[in-house]
């Protein structure tokens, strides 16, 4: 199996000599053995490993020891390793998705903060052949286009990766006893509890009695949609250039397109307007049968997570509805030191706990700002994170003064309607960050600091299918 994924890596050049490779491990089988074979491959490749794991919270103690064995690992192996500590449950049913698709979205939210620190950065992930079956199965079933059915792509444009494509789980799991690598079976997917988890174990196996190398000729036709997707991406991206640096559509041109290039440009504009939203292709259908009625020259379809699509006579836009900005009142605690998933402000944040090394060079990659956490410390335990309330004053940095946190926000021009969105960051009742907009000048870093607290606040991104 290790020479199966080593020859897929090589021909494709998903991972080159120097790279740094986040490795996605939850302590499974699948992950396990795809960190084992890259760790025993590193020294040839002169790779840096990164391992991302990210606790989820679903299964109490086992998830803490799924944690545990991933640390044990890579402290054994000398192996660096970051870990996040998610809400995956309280942030899907805010969002409202599936587990599944809440866990995918945390996760690579997670890889690509661990992605912006680095140069030449791969994520590899632990996806393989049969979970391209089923990826492939699950679309057809709620219905798909001939993209759709490319399944899990081998090589993605951000960067992720997926090395155990060319091979399936008895594969894998034959690998791991051989080899001794250690892993946890996750007791979700022994339980026929989600979709995908159907597909494996019900579906599948009845499928098997028609053509018992259902999994291969499903492969096979992933393939075919590859090829076939990849020839009308080149035609797209010739057509493309007509429209990329504008802001609307022209009607009449994209009338005389195709219905196939209609539906592929309208695609590609939402998606650079509105990012992987929950995307259904009756909305595009829809679209072209508008688009055959010039007579018809204002019209809206609405698009999920409050979008619309509209035609107003010669132009075609993208665009959100009236956002309805009202929000109940929130607040959460964190310890520093860690990183948390924060469901109903759509973050990750990051809280860094670190020397404060005067003669060390600024690195262009650390981000966030840094506060004085020897102060902190003094003050409260718990850091609070909250919204802004009528009434809310901080020192502005450089100032001596505390002033009002709607005052500050009207002299940096931010629009009103983009004020409640603003979070606050305090400790023991005082203001520390104005986030994103100004840091207390009571908690900045001075030549007496021994620590620093560096705060770091990312907007969590929809993630597409695999």
């Amino acid at each position: 199996m290790e020479r199966a994924v080593l020859k897929h890596i090589s021909q494709t050049k998903m991972i080159c000599k120097g790279d740094t490779v986040i490795v996605g491990v939850s302590g499974g089988a699948d992950s396990m053995a795809l960190l084992h074979i890259l760790k025993e491959w590193r020294s040839q490749t002169y790779i840096k490993i990164i391992v991302a794991h990210v606790n989820h919270n679903l299964r109490e103690e086992e998830s803490d020891k799924d944690e545990i064995l991933v640390r044990n690992y890579c402290k054994e192996h000398d192996i660096e390793l970051r870990v996040l500590n998610a809400r995956v449950r309280e942030y899907c049913d805010f969002k409202g998705v599936s587990l599944e698709e809440g866990g995918r979205t945390i996760r690579y939210n997670f890889y690509n903060l661990i992605k912006k620190k680095h140069k030449s950065v791969k994520i590899a992930t632990g996806h393989h052949k049969d979970d391209q079956v089923e990826t492939v199965i699950m679309r057809i079933i709620r219905g798909t286009g001939i993209n759709g059915l490319k399944g899990i792509e081998p090589i993605r444009k951000d960067g992720v990766v997926r090395p155990l494509l060319p091979v399936c789980k008895e594969d894998i799991l034959g690998f791991c006893q051989e080899k001794r690598v250690p892993y946890r079976t996750d007791a979700s997917n022994l339980e026929v509890d989600y979709h995908r988890n159907k597909i494996r174990h019900e579906l599948i196996p009845i499928l098997k009695r028609y053509n018992p190398s259902i999994e291969e000729s499903i492969s096979n036709l992933s393939k075919v949609a590859m090829e076939y997707e990849e020839h009308v991406k080149n035609d797209m991206d010739s057509l493309w250039l007509k429209y990329k640096d504008a802001k609307n559509i022209d009607y009449f041109a994209l009338a005389q397109e195709t219905p196939l290039m209609q539906k592929k440009l309208l695609l590609r504009k939402i998606k650079e307007i509105c990012g992987n939203i929950n995307f259904q292709h009756i909305h595009l259908d829809k679209a072209v049968e508008k688009i055959k009625d010039a007579q018809d020259t204002t019209w809206t379809i609405s698009l999920p997570e409050s979008y619309i699509l509209r035609r107003s006579y010669d132009e075609i836009t993208v665009e959100p509805e009236e956002a309805n900005l009202g929000m109940p009142y929130f607040e959460y605690k964190m310890l520093p030191g860690k990183s948390y998933v924060f469901p109903k402000i759509n973050a990750i944040v990051q809280a860094r706990v670190e020397k404060n090394d005067k003669t060390q060079k600024k690195d262009e990659k650390q981000r966030g700002f840094v506060f004085d956490y020897d102060r902190i410390n003094k003050i409260g335990e718990h850091i609070t994170i909250r919204q802004r309330k009528p009434g809310d004053r901080i020192i502005p940095l450089g100032h001596n003064n505390k002033k009002k946190t709607k005052e500050i926000l009207i002299d940096k021009k931010i629009p009103s309607v983009e004020r409640d969105g603003i979070l606050v960051f305090e400790v023991g009742g005082e203001i520390m960050w104005l986030a994103g907009v100004m840091p207390s000048d009571a908690f900045k870093v001075t030549k007496d600091t021994k620590k620093i607290l560096r705060l770091a606040l990312y907007k969590i991104q929809e993630e597409a299918d695999a």
